[in-house]
């Protein structure tokens, strides 16, 4: 078995002579994570590969998770495994997925370093009664390679040389010679490479790469990106873009599905949601590899859901029978600082987009999250890497409808890390402190089904410093987050109601509270709808919008009569949405009318 004897004492050497390139910024949702705690709180660091992959629910149906078989090159730290099973969350199972913001999450083919550990969860079990491995640090657990470039990252830190910066700095934490099963492009002769920098580009004049059929463009919203050229072949290869998830810095290929047309001098391809500004690359059968000369721009990214090597979009429908969804905070949350930094942040979508959320007055008891219970919930938590922020988990159902795949949001459940030195206020954090409102509104965003882009100006752009605040929206994240509200109320989905816009009155602790104070019945309605005022509070207006938001009806009162009475047998049948306007504040309740 090959070992690293020879080159041990050189590299060790070496470590102060060489430096770890860093990204600028911390990833949005997590902080920088640092190698050597990786290492300390490691079982298993191992560099391979992902061979194959199999969503699954858990032994108790309530969350999706995604099983990779890795294939070892090398082990530096724990046992001498030739494959190792490692445990991402979120996939797709049939009609039901989850998608978790700001989690490792892999392509068969990844190759790279995994930072691991064992997984101690009851409801997860391997198929083969083998260790089930998680990542140290969710996405930052692994630093994915760039064989040919002699790349490496994780996300937060980029390595510019694997075989003498990465491997060195594992050596020097683990104080042992890695064991080799396979060897790579990294080594020769059992001997690491001092350099290993080749050109992922051709030199072949055959290969060129023109124009495109435009300067900006959006991800994951079907569009698609024209690449005129030569010497692409006669056989389709594939397409990669600037991976957002990574600040732009590393590639991921395209489905094939996504590879519209290919002929030897124009190819079509569907822009993927992962897809951030950056170069494109195209990867022929014959010609090799070339680079865009210029930047593709990307203004917003839609998420879309991988099923059957095809991607879908997503959209919300109207879950709480008042036009959408509602969230609960737990106690802590509840009577937390954080509570008006999260609402403030709520509106700022509701306002801009008209997204339909509300929060509710009923504080859950639940402390556990990750609950496929049809219930949203807000959460602080100490079950998150150290290094995340927060996480928002998208819960999803798909169905056949008109000939084709739907899919639409279940529920969202929202996590944040407790140990966190966060700014809740208004003011701005000080440099060690996390921006609380900005990390929310970026998550909220995850939630409205954006995914990130590369624009520093942008609420969904990957990066966040600490003491930085990104708390506003720009017009391009509105003009992203609107094109998913529009395809959310168009029409029922799948048996389900469409989202109903809300309109932009803030949604404030009084809003909350006076939500429980009344009761209409019934609902749906035929001719007359009658209104329970539970604490005989004043009530100066009964307002009816349509679906479209016109008023089409409206009555000024200035009583706190227990008991009302609205005649709708005027209005056509429909979804309408019934505004309660009180001494103590607004409601907003869904309306039906047969």
């Amino acid at each position: 078995m090959k070992n690293f004897t020879s080159t041990l004492s050189r590299l060790m050497t070496s470590f102060f002579l060489v430096t770890t390139f860093t990204m600028a910024a911390q990833n949005h949702s997590s902080i920088k994570a640092n190698l050597s705690n990786q290492i300390k709180q490691s079982k298993q660091v191992v560099e391979g590969k992902v061979i194959s992959q199999e969503s699954f629910w858990d032994d108790a149906h309530q969350n999706i998770f995604t099983r990779q078989i890795i294939e070892v090159n090398k082990v530096f730290k724990g046992e001498l495994l030739k494959t190792v099973e490692v445990i991402t969350n979120g996939g797709v199972v049939d009609l039901d997925a989850i998608i978790v913001s700001h989690s490792l999450q892999l392509k068969k083919g990844d190759f790279g370093m995994f930072i691991l550990d064992e997984i101690s969860d009851k409801n997860l079990t391997s198929k083969n009664r083998n260790k089930l491995f998680q990542s140290v640090g969710d996405l930052q657990g692994f630093y994915k390679y760039d064989v040919k470039g002699n790349v490496a990252s994780n996300g937060g830190a980029i390595y510019d040389n694997i075989s003498i910066k990465l491997y060195n700095d594992i050596i020097k934490q683990t104080q042992k010679n890695p064991e080799i099963l396979k060897s790579n492009e990294l080594e020769m002769n059992g001997e690491i490479q001092d350099q290993v920098i080749q050109s992922n580009l051709v030199t072949n004049t055959t290969l060129t790469m023109a124009s495109f059929n435009g300067a900006r463009f959006t991800a994951g919203t079907k569009s698609i990106l024209t690449i005129n050229g030569s010497g692409f072949g006669d056989v389709k290869g594939s397409v990669s873009f600037s991976d957002a998830n990574l600040g732009g810095f590393f590639y991921a290929e395209t489905l094939g599905s996504q590879i519209m047309s290919w002929t030897n001098t124009q190819i079509e391809v569907e822009i993927p949601d992962y897809a951030g500004t950056g170069y494109v690359k195209v990867n022929t059968i014959d010609n090799g590899t070339i680079k865009s000369t210029e930047k593709l721009v990307i203004d917003y990214a839609e998420v879309n859901l991988n099923y059957n090597g095809r991607a879908y979009q997503t959209q919300h429908v109207d879950k709480n029978n008042n036009g959408g969804y509602t969230w609960f905070m737990n106690e802590e949350f509840y009577n937390s600082d954080a509570n008006a930094a999260f609402t403030r942040a709520l509106n700022t979508w509701k306002c801009e987009t008209g997204i339909n959320w509300e929060v509710s007055s009923e504080i859950t008891t639940l402390t556990k999250y990750n609950l496929y219970d049809n219930l949203n919930t807000i959460t602080f938590t100490d079950n998150i890497g150290a290094t995340t922020l927060g996480q928002c988990f998208s819960r999803y159902a798909g169905c056949v409808q008109d000939g084709a795949i739907k899919w639409y949001v279940v529920e969202m459940d929202i996590i944040f890390n407790r140990s966190v030195n966060w700014n809740y206020s208004t003011a701005e954090p000080i440099s060690t402190q996390v921006d609380f409102e900005s990390v929310t509104v970026h998550e909220l965003g995850h939630g409205h089904q954006l995914g990130h882009v590369v624009n520093p100006d942008i609420i969904m752009h990957f990066s966040l410093e600490s003491g930085e605040t990104l708390r506003k929206l720009n017009a391009i994240d509105i003009e992203g987050a609107q094109d998913v509200q529009s395809r959310s109320t168009s029409g029922d989905v799948c048996g389900e109601l469409s989202m109903v816009s809300a309109s932009c009155a803030i949604l404030s602790n009084e809003d909350v509270e006076v939500t429980s104070q009344f009761s209409i019945y019934p609902n749906p309605v035929k001719n007359t709808l009658f209104i329970k005022n539970n604490h005989h509070l004043l009530i100066k207006s009964i307002t009816i919008y349509n679906i479209q938001g016109r008023e089409v009806f409206k009555r000024l009162d200035n009583d706190n009569i227990f008991q009302k009475e609205v005649n709708v047998s005027h209005l056509t049948s429909g979804v309408y949405l019934l505004n309660i306007l009180s001494d103590q504040g607004s409601i907003r309740k869904k309306l039906i009318i047969n």
